[in-house]
């Protein structure tokens, strides 16, 4: 009862920590594969590896709970880069440079489902001043280390809208 009175040494506080660490490592490999007529085609491969460590401790009035959680993360991601016009290899020059890159690749982490990434990407250059990108992806995110182990804060009757459900 969060009227009545309080027992001996109850806790007339909330407190909430959390720490976390992460390694982070990068590969990125590329290079030029086919000479097209707008210029040379490129592509790269990179993979990225990830590792975080979370804690947290959390206590309200007489409870105290903590949490510790690891996580392990990679990717590998194929680009490849295609120009279509150019205006240096007398390709279309009125058109000024233009290139188009395709992205895809796959993420997978301990205990997660691997998860797939689909990206398509237009570069134009229509002049010495003026560059425009236009790039669209889409790619599955598992919640980070920080979602998965946040502090607990609990207030009591304090009404709350559950947006799933659809609920108080």
């Amino acid at each position: 009862d969060p009227f009545g009175p309080l027992p001996l040494g109850a806790r007339l506080y909330d407190k909430t920590w959390s720490s976390s660490d992460s390694l982070n490592a990068n590969l990125a490999v590329n290079g030029a594969f086919k000479m097209m007529p707008a210029g040379p085609s490129a592509w790269s491969i990179g993979t990225t590896f990830n590792w975080a460590s979370s804690n947290s401790h959390s206590e309200s009035f007489n409870t105290a709970e903590r949490d510790s959680t690891r996580q392990k993360r990679g990717d590998v991601r194929v680009t490849l880069a295609l120009p279509l016009v150019s205006r240096r290899m007398d390709v279309l020059p009125f058109l000024g440079e233009m290139s188009v890159s395709l992205s895809g690749g796959a993420s997978f982490g301990e205990r997660e489902v691997p998860r797939s990434m689909i990206g398509v990407g237009l570069s134009w250059s229509p002049g010495k001043m003026l560059n425009l990108n236009v790039q669209a992806n889409t790619e599955g995110a598992a919640p980070s280390i920080d979602q998965l182990n946040a502090p607990i804060v609990e207030t009591p009757n304090v009404r709350v809208y559950d947006f799933k459900r659809g609920e108080l």
